[in-house]
C-alpha cells in the first residue's frame, strides 16, 4: 500500500457495458512487489528520475516523501552508458539544487 512506500502508481481505467449509459470504473494499485523497480530497465528508472525531479521542482502533491537524494540516487544506479553526458549532467544539477534546498 501506499504507507509502506510499496505503490509505485494507480492504475485507473474506464469502460462502458453495452446497453449502459454511465461507465464504469476500474482502480487498480500497481505495487512494488509485482513489478520489482530494480529490475526495470535503466531508461525507465532514470526517466523515473526525472520525472521525480520535476515533482519536486512543482512540490507536486504526489511526490510523497521523495527527496532531492533519492532522485540522485535512483539517477545514479541508472545511469548506465552516457556517451553524451547528458545524464552526468542531470545528476549534476539535482546535486546543485540539494544544495540550494
Amino acid at each position: 500500500d501506499a504507507a509502506s512506500g510499496s505503490e509505485i502508481m494507480v492504475l485507473k481505467m474506464r469502460y462502458k457495458p453495452i446497453k449502459e449509459e454511465k461507465s464504469k470504473l476500474i482502480e487498480k494499485a500497481v505495487l512494488d512487489e509485482n513489478i520489482k523497480f530494480a529490475k526495470t530497465s535503466e531508461n525507465f528508472r532514470f526517466a523515473s528520475a526525472v520525472a521525480g525531479f520535476g515533482m519536486l521542482l512543482r512540490d507536486s502533491q504526489f511526490k510523497n516523501d521523495l527527496t532531492a537524494k533519492d532522485v540522485i540516487k535512483i539517477a545514479k544506479e541508472a545511469k548506465g552508458y552516457d556517451e553524451e553526458g547528458y545524464r552526468s549532467e542531470f545528476i549534476g544539477l539535482v546535486e546543485k539544487y540539494s544544495l540550494l534546498k
